[in-house]
């Protein structure tokens, strides 16, 4: 099902006339905040929590943010630093719950449309997952085509595959042609284990990429951290978002003990770069930074109190406008 959302909000029509380069700085996380089997105070002050750490970014998106509550909170308390959101979608219905995807910007948004998947397995079934897009407009006729995500869980690679080509599908007929100039971004949790620093790629990795690539699509960490480890506030290590399994590694971060020690430590989030028709318009993309963020409270490198089962995923984008 497609969900047209029409939001109402207040901005002015973003300009630049010196055509100044534009800093973006993306945060994608997986907040765990499923308002199931947690009492409701715990629920509430992780999300106080994290709310505090979310003051550097220009567009935040968050993917897990089930309950009601958590979503009258994020939106209440985030407003005056993001005026422009959506979240609950895609919604739920009778004998399901929403999709928990929240996206909040700085820069206004258009075209918001909601899709939940048609493929799906198992406990993803009992919530209306899917993808969320939006097109933000950044600055005169600079717009950005974000679509921010939560793919199926465990061991359904033929299932994401499904999810992926519904993406490619969407893309095809509402964005590339309607949209050429767009800078389009991919963000979330895919749940597709990912290279590491210490990591060789997947079949499923790499036939993502494919699948949602038009010539060029760059994994913005991959892009960034590929020759050497990625500094971490403990140390180093190679990329895990998810870090259930604790390693004998001298300076790594504690493992995350809401993470499901059944599972392995994997790069599951990202956020994925297609600049194809945006370069062919004159525009040059420059990623600076990609951190992964490791929210606690109280913010310590060596706290084991993370706020959610994944790491957030933080990335910087210049863009130089031309004259």
């Amino acid at each position: 099902m497609i969900l047209a959302l029409s939001l109402l909000s207040f901005y002015a029509t973003a300009q630049n006339p010196a055509k100044q380069p534009l800093t973006l700085r993306l945060l994608t996380y997986n907040s765990f905040l499923l308002g199931i089997n947690q009492p409701t105070g715990r629920l509430s002050n992780r999300a106080n929590a994290m709310i505090s750490q979310l003051d550097n970014f220009d567009i935040v998106a968050l993917q897990e943010l089930f309950d009601g509550d958590q979503q009258h909170q994020f939106s209440t308390q985030l407003f005056k630093r993001y005026p422009h959101q959506v979240s609950g979608v895609p919604v739920g219905s009778w004998f399901d719950i929403n999709g928990g995807l929240a996206l909040f910007s700085k820069y206004a948004l258009h075209d918001i449309t909601a899709v939940d998947w048609q493929a799906h397995d198992g406990w993803d079934s009992w919530s209306n997952k899917g993808f969320v897009y939006t097109r933000i407009h950044l600055v005169d006729d600079v717009y950005l085509s974000l679509l921010n995500l939560h793919m199926q869980a465990n061991d359904k690679a033929d299932i994401r595959h499904n999810q992926i080509k519904q993406i490619k599908d969407f893309m095809r007929r509402n964005v590339y042609d309607k949209y050429p100039k767009d800078l389009i971004v991919y963000v979330g949790d895919f749940n597709i284990a990912g290279p590491t620093i210490r990591g060789n790629a997947n079949e499923e990795y790499d036939t993502m990429i494919e699948t949602l690539s038009r010539g060029t699509l760059l994994d913005s960490w991959r892009q960034v951290n590929n020759n050497t480890a990625a500094k971490a506030p403990c140390g180093k290590e190679p990329g895990f978002t998810y870090f259930p399994q604790p390693t004998n590694q001298p300076g790594w971060c504690p493992h995350n003990t809401l993470a499901d020690n059944n599972d392995q430590n994997a790069r599951l989030d990202y956020i994925l770069v297609d600049d194809h028709g945006f370069k062919q318009s004159g525009y040059r993309l420059l990623l600076n930074k990609v951190n992964i963020l490791r929210f606690q409270s109280p913010p310590h490198p060596n706290n084991r109190e993370y706020l959610s089962d994944h790491f957030g995923l933080a990335t910087t984008l210049t863009i130089d406008l031309p004259l």
